[in-house]
């Protein structure tokens, strides 16, 4: 009865895998700026509309000093779009043009939604204790 019920789980897990959802939205969205924490509103299904589906997310994150005070501008998309996958504060492109600086972050990542916070470790967690208490 317990094989049955993990199979059941990792089915579920499986299931909701195979399409997978990222969130898009810019910073000139609500509530989409550099520390979203990942909430429903702009999760978006990759397979659907005019999306590129490969498995994965992206995130942009733009900085730059225009006339004085900084200026952040955050994408998050479907696909894969950038080679970088750590997405370190120390790993950006960095420009220096009349007197104008502009950092630029970008990076991708694979599953589900992975281009908020920690979304990847807290599900990987959830189905840890899941099984746990299903053996």
């Amino acid at each position: 009865m317990k094989v049955i019920a993990v199979a059941a789980v990792l089915a579920g897990v499986l299931a909701v895998t195979c399409a997978t959802t990222c969130y898009v939205c810019t910073s000139a969205d609500s509530g989409c700026d550099d520390s979203y924490s990942g909430g429903s509103d702009y999760e978006t299904d990759c397979s659907s509309g005019f999306y590129v589906e490969d498995g994965g997310c992206s995130k942009l994150k733009v900085t730059s000093d225009l006339l004085g005070p900084k200026i952040t501008a955050t994408t998050r998309s479907c696909a894969q779009s950038y080679t970088n996958s750590a997405c370190e504060q120390g790993d950006r492109n960095n420009l220096k043009l009349l007197g104008t600086t502009t950092d630029t972050w970008e990076c991708s990542c694979e599953g589900d939604n992975c281009n908020g916070a920690v979304q990847i470790a807290l599900s990987w967690s959830i189905l840890a204790v899941i099984s746990m208490l299903v053996l």
